[in-house]
């Protein structure tokens, strides 16, 4: 799991045939594919968005945004394993404003 701040950008739909081949020409970060599917909760206007893998919960905090892209930061003292605790919950529920 990547901690730390870094960049990321994001698309949802299918990507117009030019830009599915100008990403797959990007050098492989990683020597194999990786299979990870992440859930997300996501409240419209908060910076901080919540990242669910395997069994962990992840804070993710926007730091900034230069047009598309968005500078995030994932501090591991911030990636907790389930069962969350009942003060981590509230935690949870402050930050997204629920």
């Amino acid at each position: 799991m990547a901690f730390g701040s870094h960049w990321e950008w994001r698309g949802f739909g299918d990507l117009p045939p030019a830009t599915r081949s100008s990403l797959e020409q990007l050098p492989l970060m990683f020597p194999s594919a990786q299979g990870v599917t992440d859930e997300y909760l996501w409240v419209p206007g908060r910076k901080v968005n919540v990242k669910l893998r395997f069994r962990d919960l992840k804070f993710k905090r926007l730091l900034r945004s230069e047009g598309h892209l968005e500078r995030w930061l994932e501090d591991e003292a911030e990636n907790v394993p389930f069962p969350l605790s009942t003060a981590l919950l509230r935690k949870l529920l402050e930050t997204l404003g629920v």
